[in-house]
């Protein structure tokens, strides 16, 4: 099993040091206009019928970071585990909490709910799923984010710089894990500005095409972005040209992007000269 990624410098959790403040530290004193006292409100909970005399009451910096690592930290660990998952092909135990998944996604209420056998024991066979990809989505379920170093969890290598992020991405949308789909879209989005690689991008292309477009229209769009500025080296390997006979989907996007990148040019230049 992997070891935990470092949360170290900034991330999901906030900075690494954090203002120094206390929890008290942000009370203001209501203005001499003002007609009724302040409400209080600590962590997101707004709207309390909690009166608090002249002050209201928020959390500082340093207490929601501390507040986020108590559930990081919680991430794989057997301490209060009362849910245990089996990753991918090869089952690779995950030790989790119902609480936790139970916040983020409503897949293991459904499945409890709906009488599932594994759910019965609090185990969940997720072999059908792709390993290092659930490994991530339960690291954001954790800790607001994933990482993107590479994992040898199995024996099967991981997932090249670009297929990572569509894979996460639709695991985000078959458990339904709010936020994580957004977050997947911009990784993949600062990826095509770092390290490249022509084989993973075909296999994050083929990996979207080939699930419904109502489940994966934002990371389409990206993918198209991206194409809008490489797609002259991509048109060179074989593999997307293979993408674009599979793929009708694929094929009739771009289409549409050539005809906007070049909308000025004769649609005969799009595709080459055809005179001997």
């Amino acid at each position: 099993m992997a070891s935990t990624p470092s949360f170290g410098g900034s991330s999901a959790l906030g900075p690494s040091n954090p203002p120094r403040a206390s929890l008290f530290s942000s009370i203001t004193p209501n203005s001499a206009a003002s007609t009724k006292p302040a409400q209080a409100s600590y962590y997101g909970y707004h709207g309390s019928n909690e009166i608090v005399d002249n002050v209201s009451l928020s959390p500082s910096n340093e207490t929601k970071v501390e507040f986020l690592k108590g559930f990081a930290s919680l991430f794989n660990s057997a301490t209060h585990s009362d849910v245990t998952l089996y990753l991918g092909p090869q089952k690779i135990q995950f030790h989790a909490h119902y609480v936790i998944l139970s916040a983020r996604t409503a897949y293991f209420d459904k499945a409890k709910k709906g009488g599932f056998e594994e759910s019965k024991n609090n185990e969940f066979l997720l072999v059908e799923h792709n390993s290092h990809a659930l490994y991530r989505m339960l690291q954001y379920i954790y800790t607001g984010d994933y990482s993107s170093e590479k994992y040898n969890l199995d024996q099967n290598s991981d997932d090249g710089c670009f297929l990572k992020h569509t894979r996460v991405y639709i695991l985000a949308d078959y458990f339904d894990v709010k936020g994580l789909k957004a977050l997947c879209t911009h990784k993949f989005s600062k990826q095509a500005g770092g390290i490249w690689s022509n084989a993973s991008l075909i296999e994050a292309i083929s990996s979207i095409y080939s699930a419904p477009k109502c489940a994966t229209e934002d990371m389409r769009k990206e993918i198209l972005n991206v194409l809008r500025e490489h797609i002259e080296r991509l048109h060179e390997e074989q593999g997307f040209r293979d993408l674009l006979n599979r793929y009708a989907e694929f094929g009739a996007d771009v289409v549409d992007l050539l005809l906007k990148k070049y909308y000025k040019k004769p649609i005969a230049s799009l595709f080459g000269s055809t005179s001997s």
